[in-house]
């Protein structure tokens, strides 16, 4: 509700780390805008930025604000941005869920380069309310003023409820593998560390109980991060017994406490609290509100998978589980899923895609089911278009899903553990370029063809959904590398899902398309407060990355001001 009686002005943007005393509160209220500028762009697009500095290559700037759906209040435009000067926006209505936001260009250009937005400001009357606000470089990808305190690769990164990330685990060193053919052995950590999104610093925290990788998190509520099974020791290989069923590069060679085990993460306190759970380990999570995560199938201490759900409830100190036999049509493991329902549905449906391996190379077999939850039940069946489209499927591992529109699923990238649609010899399980749309009210899915799916094939990656129809894929190993430590070859390239086209393109910075600083596969990336994409750790093929970065999916069109603002 806005209310027309008080107004309120933008009356300082600091450029620096210094507190702003100099605002103090007036009339209406006013916002306090603390501006930090990421470390530098990426490539040969800008220079490193100098710290409490404007950024060099804008000599003009634009601040908006808005409401959350989107209709503008007031938008002001500035010259000669400068440290430690003060400037004024006035007319901004005592409101709440505002949306601040920063466009620095170039005059004349009328193209954007350095981005940032603040959502839900709230402008109260007398007050100051102090926003900070990181900028980065608009629809590209910087570094982020910090770097990792560990490298780390197949960690988790959750966003908590002050918008911090706070990352756990994952493997940080390698050794040479002890396999029958050539593979690397890699050996988790326990260590924890938390991303200040004001600050754009790592911070490290105290570790976690057990050392585990490849395991599930999810944010609880009041700040504390759930962590489920994982490995302590996995291996990565890039040669193959089996030429018909070689299964997935990542095993688990030594699953440690990390597979018996769940803790809960207190970032604040800095402490850990492990409970004793079923084996679990290459299980699906998918989240059920805010305090309930159900991990679907997995694999047993055998390596063989399982059908089983396992329904993990924190409430306060209350650790409740709850164990589901059989709710599948079949045995999963490193399945992937998507939430498809709507947020306040009675049930939670979610698509889970693959997890198995095709039948005959002709034949996907039942490589979907859908999947309900309600009242602490889960029921399964099998899609229509599974049983009724011949010879054309997913039978994927490793893949990304994303809910991008109301009942569309895209589903991307990953490996075949199992021979399907080749008569290669040996078959080996190659990074994919499939992509396919599900859309779960027509009741159907379609394989893209070439000129709309991934255009680099990818696995271990991630695919982050942005909102209104668009999902950001990036990283990922695109092939098989001998001369890698690892044996595989990551790759620093991005796609944008646009649902409304139904494809995958590139964004493009002038000539060059957006892509990450590094090469990495096996990082994190984490949708921020302020709709960056936090992109971090993971290895390149030969080392754990410490590198961190934002993509901020911002467009570099200029919003168009009312008229040009004041200095103070």
């Amino acid at each position: 509700m806005i209310s027309r009686r008080a107004k309120a002005w933008i009356a300082c943007i600091a450029w620096t780390a210094s507190a702003l005393g100099a605002c103090g509160p007036e009339e209406g209220g006013q916002l306090a805008l603390k501006l930090t500028v990421a470390r530098q762009a990426l490539g040969t697009r800008a220079e490193p930025q100098p710290p409490g500095e404007p950024p060099a290559d804008i000599d003009t700037f634009r601040i908006c604000v808005s409401k959350s759906g989107g209709e503008r209040l007031t938008c002001k435009t500035f010259g000669s941005p400068a440290a430690n000067v003060a400037y004024r926006i006035d007319g901004i209505p005592q409101a709440s869920n505002l949306v601040v936001s920063f466009q620095g260009y170039m005059a004349g250009e009328e193209v954007a380069l350095w981005c940032g937005k603040a959502n839900g400001v709230e402008v109260r009357h007398k007050e100051t309310t102090r926003v900070q606000m990181m900028l980065s470089r608009c629809g590209d990808f910087t570094s982020t003023l910090g770097e990792l305190n560990i490298a780390r690769a197949f960690h988790s990164a959750s966003l908590i409820l002050d918008g911090s990330a706070v990352l756990l685990g994952g493997f940080d060193q390698e050794r040479e593998g002890s396999c029958s053919h050539p593979c690397r052995e890699l050996v988790a950590t326990g260590s924890a560390e938390i991303y200040d999104p004001g600050s754009g610093e790592f911070v490290e925290l105290a570790p976690m109980t057990h050392p585990r990788g490849l395991h599930a998190a999810m944010a609880l509520p009041d700040k504390r991060v759930l962590v489920v099974g994982g490995c302590e020791v996995a291996s990565l290989q890039s040669s193959f017994e089996d030429s018909d069923l070689p299964g997935s590069p990542l095993r688990c060679i030594e699953p440690g406490m990390a597979a018996q085990t769940a803790e809960i993460y207190n970032p604040v306190t800095e402490s850990s609290h492990a409970e004793e759970i079923p084996f679990t380990l290459f299980a699906t999570p998918i989240p059920i509100g805010e305090d309930k995560l159900l991990l679907v199938g997995g694999q047993d201490e055998t390596g063989a998978a399982i059908n089983r759900a396992l329904l993990i409830h924190i409430d306060g100190s209350l650790f409740d589980l709850i164990k589901i036999e059989s709710p599948l049509d079949q045995p999963r493991r490193a399945a992937t899923a998507a939430v498809f329902s709507g947020e306040g549905d009675e049930a939670i449906e979610a698509l889970l895609v693959g997890g198995m391996a095709a039948p005959e190379w002709y034949d996907p077999g039942p490589y979907a089911e859908r999947l309900v939850f309600q009242s602490d039940s889960l029921r399964s069946g099998i899609p229509r278009f599974v049983e009724e489209v011949v010879g054309e499927g997913l039978p994927i591992m490793h893949a990304c899903a994303a809910r991008v529109g109301p009942g569309h699923v895209l589903i991307c990238g990953g490996i075949y553990p199992g021979r399907f649609d080749s008569l290669d010899e040996p078959f080996l399980p190659k990074p994919l370029h499939t992509t396919a749309l599900a859309d779960l009210a027509l009741d159907s899915l379609e394989v893209l063809d070439e000129q709309d799916r991934l255009a680099t094939p990818r696995v271990f990656h991630t695919c982050t959904p942005l909102g209104s129809g668009t999902a950001l894929v990036a990283g990922g190993f695109e092939k098989r590398d001998p001369d890698a430590v690892l044996h595989h070859a990551a790759t620093d390239s991005a796609e944008w899902w646009d649902d409304g086209e139904a494809a995958f393109s590139l964004r493009w910075v002038g000539d060059s398309p957006a892509s990450m600083s590094s090469t990495r596969a096996g990082h994190s990336a984490t949708r921020m407060a302020d709709d960056t994409v936090l992109v971090a750790g993971g290895t390149d093929g030969n080392f754990f990355l410490v590198s961190a970065e934002l993509f901020n999916p911002a467009s570099a069109r200029l919003d168009e001001p009312e008229e040009d603002g004041e200095k103070d």
